[in-house]
């Protein structure tokens, strides 16, 4: 199926940048960049932050970067102008994982309100949350409250909360409790839970957040990325900071950039369309998060991707084989493409990856690059369906015939599919899958379900004799002689004709030492010397604890 990668070229370095105290007065005119969330929620008035989402029932949260866990303190102050209750209360995340409050996060937060009017402390694991300690029933159990919290936490993670409501002349220890379960934090943030009546009688100052905490010294990096003939989606590991980002795409094309509420993934909307046999790039620099960490300058450029796997049990030669896609009219075959100018051979079980960008997707994705093969074009393919064809070009013969539809993927994958690939689940079926978000949403050159191989590592040697001569009175034979970086090695070793049949099979799936030769005397699976003629020689090992797979082909030449 049809996927278009962007791969990405990297560098990172590293700054050490001091972490941040936060000391938050809300005295100038506006909400402060520091803040992420849904600042639209909220306003700055009078010196104070204010909840200002009228005449709507629902959340609200604003987020900052924050590492203090070890020896630390928060204090704010907050006034709710009504009587907290299960549908109306306030939130001061402590600790948090995630800028996005409102979502799964691993952190600690102090919920102020409840049914029984309670100061509470919860730690959070993705979506559900646990109290870990609480005050007692009703603290809170007044028309309108304005309170003053503090909350210390030790080297030996003890958690002491304190309060004081307005007319109380000094604070309260509410509780204490000690609990180790999260030793680092990223963010600390305030969140609202409010009926449309109280959607503007939530108030917030004086925020302070002091103490240690584990310094960032990782600058960002684009984990995934995708992008469809319009749209491009980049992933980040962490928080961008918009503010110094720049981007381009050269050549040059108009677009709209978003961002999502985590500023982690970043969307760009292309407003035209990206001319045919143009070569496109995005260009990222100022990568930078929080507090400073920045990425060097990234390149992402536009590859195309298709795979073949071959099924049968005869070697095929892909450059007589070409790609084409179907007129949605009369279902007539155009846009063909031929897969290889040079001779190419892929053997039973083998699967090709065919790209116009070699570089750019090995540079994203862990592929062996022996098994790609570069395309100068591919046939025109729609996102939303279409069909992909893959036919012998001497007598218009159809291989593979493969109709999709975007409605195939998961309803999970985002945007419908648009740079998820779409694989086969099973190779002898014709049951199609979209590739997991584990995988970056391919797995170019693995066999699906991640069945993958590679050539081993330099401690594995393969070599040959070029040419074998059966009648000779010597020792005339071919030899493969290996040496293995280990033991437990299953070995297929076949012969080839140039047509692709094979025509003896030496080995089958028979445990190899870790050196050693294998002999092949000209015949075939009859006994009988074939005729002089270039025979392929396919060597296949797999080591079953280690997963590794090896897998080579030598050329031979057969003389009398």
């Amino acid at each position: 199926m049809n996927q278009r990668i962007l791969s990405v070229f990297v560098g990172i370095f590293f700054t050490t940048v001091a972490c941040a105290q936060i000391d938050e007065h809300f005295s100038s005119q506006t909400l402060s960049s520091s803040w992420s969330g849904e600042p639209s929620k909220f306003s700055v008035e009078d010196g104070s932050l204010h909840l200002s989402d009228e005449d709507h029932t629902g959340s609200a949260y604003l987020s900052t970067y924050s590492t203090s866990m070890e020896d630390a303190t928060w204090e704010m102050h907050t006034q709710l102008k009504f009587k907290p209750s299960g549908s109306n209360y306030v939130r001061f995340f402590l600790s948090s994982d995630s800028p996005v409050l409102n979502d799964a996060l691993s952190g600690y937060y102090l919920q102020i309100g409840n049914a029984d009017k309670q100061i509470l402390l919860y730690r959070m694991k993705g979506t559900s949350s646990k109290k870990i300690a609480e005050s007692e029933k009703g603290r809170l159990d007044t028309s309108s409250v304005s309170l003053s919290i503090k909350v210390l936490r030790s080297k030996t993670a003890e958690w002491k909360v304190y309060s004081k409501l307005d007319g109380e002349k000094q604070f309260t220890e509410e509780f204490s409790v000690v609990d180790s379960t999260y030793l680092t934090s990223s963010f600390s943030g305030l969140y609202c839970k409010y009926t449309k009546t109280n959607a503007s009688n939530i108030v917030f100052d004086d925020i302070v957040i002091d103490g240690a905490g584990e310094k960032d010294k990782e600058a960002p990096f684009i984990s995934s990325v995708s992008y469809s003939d319009t749209l491009l989606i980049a992933t980040f590991s962490e928080w961008v900071n918009e503010d110094y980002l720049k981007l381009s795409v050269t050549p040059p094309l108009d677009y709209t950039e978003t961002w999502n509420n985590a500023h982690t993934k970043l969307s760009i909307t292309l407003n035209e369309s990206m001319e045919k046999g143009k070569r496109y790039e995005l260009q990222l620099s100022d990568i930078r998060d929080c507090i400073g960490n920045k990425a060097h300058d990234t390149v992402v450029p536009f590859a195309h991707v298709e795979e073949i796997y071959n099924r049968s049990d005869k070697v095929l030669d892909l450059s007589e084989l070409k790609f084409s896609t179907r007129k949605a009219a009369d279902s007539s075959l155009y846009s063909a493409k031929k897969i290889s100018t040079q001779p190419c051979l892929i053997f039973p079980g083998e699967v090709k990856v065919l790209t116009n960008n070699i570089e750019g997707v090995t540079s994203i994705y862990q592929s062996v690059v022996e098994n790609f093969v570069e395309m100068a074009s591919f046939p025109s393919l729609r996102n939303e369906t279409g069909a992909v064809v893959l036919f012998r070009s001497k007598d218009s013969l159809i291989i593979d015939n493969f109709y999709y539809e975007n409605t195939m993927h998961a309803e999970s994958v985002p945007n419908k599919g648009k740079g998820v690939s779409l694989e086969r689940i099973a190779l002898s079926g014709d049951e199609w899958g979209s590739s997991a978000a584990t995988n970056g949403y391919a797995t170019p050159g693995y066999l699906s379900g991640g069945e993958g191989y590679s050539k081993g590592d330099a401690s594995v040697l393969l070599s040959a004799n070029e040419v074998c001569y059966p009648f000779y009175d010597g020792d005339g034979n071919f030899h493969l002689r290996f040496v293995l970086e280990t033991t437990n090695y299953l070995a297929t070793v076949k012969v080839y004709d140039l047509k692709g049949v094979c025509v003896r099979t030496i080995l089958n799936n028979l445990s190899l030492p870790m050196e050693g030769e294998i002999d092949w005397d000209g015949r075939n699976d009859k006994g009988e010397v074939l005729k002089a003629a270039p025979y392929i020689i396919r060597f296949e090992a797999i080591q079953g604890t280690m997963g590794r797979m090896i897998k080579d082909s030598f050329v031979v030449l057969l003389s009398r």
